[in-house]
């Protein structure tokens, strides 16, 4: 069939040649179609052509009616046309009509068909359903994730991070106590913590949620034994009653039926736990869908709350115990909700396996579906004081004493924990080659082996928590506890008692009941804390912040970090201080530092002790002479805190320097008559010189005084110079004599061990930018001479240099520093910085001692390439 339609064409009565002035393509036109011209009747054509001249149609009559100028033409088939297009329409008919039935069955039916055509013949064919059943035989479920591309994407993430780590720590609550990006509590919430927040949030994160990077899995943490979105609940178990021993000869931990029980089994390795350190993370393993096992879980989060999988409703698991989901050795309230992937129907497969978030792919060559997923495991510290074994990148096993039993067991998909007493199921480091074969940077990983258990299962740290117990506070016998004392009759504070808490486990048989816990709102401590909240930072708080960023650092992240060091907003980590009293040399036990002789039977000495504490802590000054502290039975045995060297006079008003740089004073106590008898009293801060009053009244050569308040944490410990592996050029010299803790206070006292007590503000936190870096990594770098003037209240300053250097693929800062001394004219500074190992003396241009060193910061920053 042709057609032709032109809108401009030409012709004069009595001639049989129709010009066309549009140029339309008469390629098609045959003779004996028709044309239609204007208004008028067909006509038939004869030929139709192009010339030099242009475009023409020849008729075979000439044209009868009157002269046509640019008018519109068409050009009709003729009806043999018609009648073919009629026959072959006929024919496809009687082929759809012959074949109804047999198209039906090639549609709806298995096996093959035959197809007949006009002549007779037969074609026979594999149905569409047969067809479909042999492709989905070498490809089933084509909608899902094969096995190639999952483990194709865990490459790319392996070569896009640097470490297993935190990819986005998630918001926090802003009208919540914060830790830090993406961790905050609420002291109303009994043993939790919450990662990630989605509504009311604050933070700088671009996902409400924490994403975690492990071993090339990413994982979205969401609803983790919570339902909302995006917010997860840290499980911890509950604090200690004095009920339970850890022998560190044999590693084993034993609960007891009473305190008095566990107390008379102490022996010189066996104590009862009362000052624990706990420890969380997160545990990657793979998992088989089958008919014993059949559960999906959102984002694979095996302890997940959530309604829904992408629009499926979820239910509670019930096919495994309650130990799979447990947090912690005991936790009978975690179980997840999930989806039977076996029972589900085909419509909700397809939207489970269609969100790569679930981390859900298909196994062509086992032909069974796998999840990755991701169980929240807690830890109580098996003994008094801190996890020693829990950088990933050391050569050991994460634990926390170097007995088998306090290592970490390896669960994954079984129903509880693996006994670590003997064998390989526990959790290695990088660099522990004899028991991991597959180290990734940031994950204790177990060994790859025949023990199907062990394979593909990894643990990232997170965070470790100071624990407070739930016996009566007492600064010696138990500085953590939380209650109150019960003397048979009143609940008292432990210096009111009109007996003493002595032996300790009388701190857990005298104590009032319903105190010390969130649901009583009382507390026996100075610092009003309770056993079961959760605290930002101090004792009952997060300790260690192990949350490290899969990324590898920038410059901006790490002058971000020094610039929270020295403006006081970084939260350090320091074991306390603990000093005691000793009748003489000879009884001062090893690992005590003796620091004050006043008499040959009252020997000061001090040693850290306990479990380390973060940020924000409580700290205990004593004042009085060391043969009345001697004498006294709540400080005889020692206290966390200083004895600080003050020669009081009766009756004659004094001011007390504080050890540490106090933020606020929470209390005070003193005794006249070695501990008989106690009384408190209120003293008041004075922030710039860092003291507090004591008025004449109040003033006796023979009273012990208790000055309770908060302090900061020390941010540096001593180090060796290590500038030889500064990863960046250091830049300038900080220097401060500042009472203020934005303005380097905290370090000043964490490099000296000086209170910054100056007021002038031209000294307040200065950067001097050094003039020369020799290539020798030990020699010293100059700077410009220190145009600080003279400090206010004869306070002492520091000049450090902080420059980066990199551990075991770990970024630190370190610090190299000098104490300054003002002698009334200059600060006796030569313009250098001295390159040295540890902390020494030296003279300095005016002839004073001056301390010097180098310190490096208590945590790493992060990873790096």
């Amino acid at each position: 069939m042709t057609w032709f339609n032109s809108t401009n064409a030409n012709v004069t009565n009595g001639s049989n040649i129709i010009k066309i002035n549009d140029n339309q393509s008469v390629a098609n036109i045959r003779a004996s179609d028709a044309l239609v011209l204007g208004a008028f009747a067909p006509v038939e054509i004869s030929k139709a052509y192009v010339t030099t001249h242009g475009t023409f149609i020849e008729l075979i009559k000439p044209w009868p009616n009157a002269t046509q100028s640019q008018v519109p033409c068409v050009v009709l088939p003729t009806s043999g046309d018609f009648n073919t297009a009629v026959l072959a329409l006929n024919n496809a008919s009687k082929m759809v009509n012959d074949n109804y039935k047999t198209m039906i069955d090639w549609q709806t039916t298995m096996g093959s068909v035959q197809f007949s055509d006009l002549d007779g013949n037969t074609q026979t064919v594999k149905t569409l359903r047969q067809l479909q059943s042999e492709i989905d035989a070498v490809n089933p479920y084509p909608w899902a994730m094969r096995k190639a591309e999952f483990e194709a994407r865990r490459q790319q993430n392996l070569n896009q991070y640097v470490a297993s780590g935190f990819v986005h720590f998630g918001k926090h609550l802003g009208s919540a106590n914060t830790v830090n990006e993406g961790l905050w509590e609420r002291t109303t919430e009994s043993n939790v913590l919450r990662l990630g927040a989605s509504y009311s949030n604050a933070g700088a994160s671009v996902t409400d949620e924490p994403v975690l990077h492990m071993a090339g899995v990413i994982v979205h943490l969401s609803q983790l034994c919570n339902t909302d979105e995006a917010f997860n609940a840290v499980k911890l178990p509950a604090a200690e009653a004095g009920l339970r021993t850890y022998d560190s000869a044999t590693g084993l931990s034993v609960t007891h039926s009473s305190p008095d029980v566990a107390f008379a089994s102490e022996t010189s390795t066996n104590t009862v736990v009362t000052e624990r350190s706990d420890m969380y993370g997160f545990e990657l393993f793979l998992r088989e869908l089958n008919d014993t096992d059949p559960f999906v879980y959102k984002h694979g989060i095996i302890q997940s709350q959530s309604s829904n999988i992408n629009g499926v409703a979820t239910i509670a698991d019930t096919v495994r115990p309650a130990t799979y989901f447990a947090w912690f050795e005991g936790d009978e309230t975690s179980t997840g909700k999930g989806v039977n992937w076996i029972q589900a129907n085909e419509a909700q497969r397809v939207a489970i396996a269609s969100d790569p978030k679930n981390n859900l792919y298909f196994d062509d060559s086992t032909g069974k579906f796998y999840q990755w997923c991701v169980r929240g495991r807690s830890f109580a510290g098996y003994d008094n004081g801190d996890w020693l074994f829990i950088n990933s990148t050391e050569a050991t096993a994460l634990s926390q004493q170097n007995a088998n039993r306090t290592r970490v067991g390896v669960q994954g998909f079984g129903n509880a924990p693996q006994d670590t007493a003997s064998g390989a199921r526990f959790f290695a480091s990088t660099n522990f080659s004899d028991h991991n074969a597959r180290p990734y940077k940031g994950l204790y990983t177990a060994k790859t082996d025949s023990n199907v258990l062990g394979a593909d299962c990894f643990f990232i740290v997170c965070n470790t928590v100071n624990r407070l117990n739930r016996g009566a506070y007492h600064p010696s016998f138990n500085p953590m506890g939380s209650a109150y004392v019960w003397n048979g009759s009143t609940t008292i504070a432990w210096h009111n008692a009109y007996f003493k808490l002595t032996p300790k486990q009388h701190a857990f048989t005298d104590i009032a009941s319903n105190t010390g816990a969130i649901s009583s709102g009382s507390s026996g401590r100075p610092d009003e804390r309770l056993h079961d909240a959760i605290y930002i930072s101090g004792p009952g708080g997060v300790c260690r912040d192990l949350r490290y960023r899969a990324k590898a650092l920038t410059d901006i992240a790490l002058t971000h970090v020094d610039l929270q060091v020295k403006t006081g907003q970084y939260r350090g980590l320091q074991t306390c201080p603990f000093t005691q009293i000793f009748a003489s040399v000879n009884d001062v036990p090893s690992g005590f530092t003796i620091i004050n002789q006043d008499t040959p039977t009252a020997i000061v000495a001090q040693t850290t002790m306990g479990p380390s504490v973060s940020g924000n802590i409580p700290h205990i000054d004593v004042f009085g002479p060391p043969a009345k502290i001697l004498q006294c039975p709540d400080l005889k045995n020692g206290w966390y805190g200083h004895w600080v060297p003050h020669v009081l006079q009766d009756n004659t008003a004094t001011t007390l320097h504080l050890s540490r740089p106090a933020t606020n004073i929470l209390s005070g106590i003193l005794t006249n008559d070695s501990g008989a008898t106690w009384q408190t009293w209120s003293p008041a801060l004075d922030s710039i010189n860092n003291t507090t009053y004591l008025s004449a009244s109040m003033t006796s050569s023979q009273c012990i005084y208790l000055v309770y308040y908060h302090t900061q944490a020390s941010m540096t410990i001593h180090a060796n110079n290590q500038r030889a592996t500064s990863s960046i050029q250091p830049r300038s010299v900080f220097v401060t004599d500042s009472c203020e803790p934005h303005s380097g206070r905290d370090l000043l006292y964490s490099l000296t061990n000086s209170v910054g007590t100056s007021t002038t503000a031209h000294n307040k936190a200065i950067d001097y930018a050094i003039t020369s870096i020799p290539l020798d990594p030990s020699s010293s770098i100059t700077h410009p001479p220190i145009s600080h003037t003279a400090p206010s209240n004869n306070s002492k300053g520091v000049k450090a240099l902080p420059y980066f250097v990199v551990r075991n693929n770990q970024v630190f800062i370190n610090f190299a520093y000098t104490q300054l001394i003002h002698n009334g004219s200059n600060w006796g500074d030569n313009n250098t910085v001295h390159m040295i190992d540890g902390q020494q003396t030296q003279l300095d241009a005016n002839g004073q001692e001056v301390l010097c060193g180098t310190a490096q910061l208590v945590e790493p920053l992060g990873w790096i390439n």
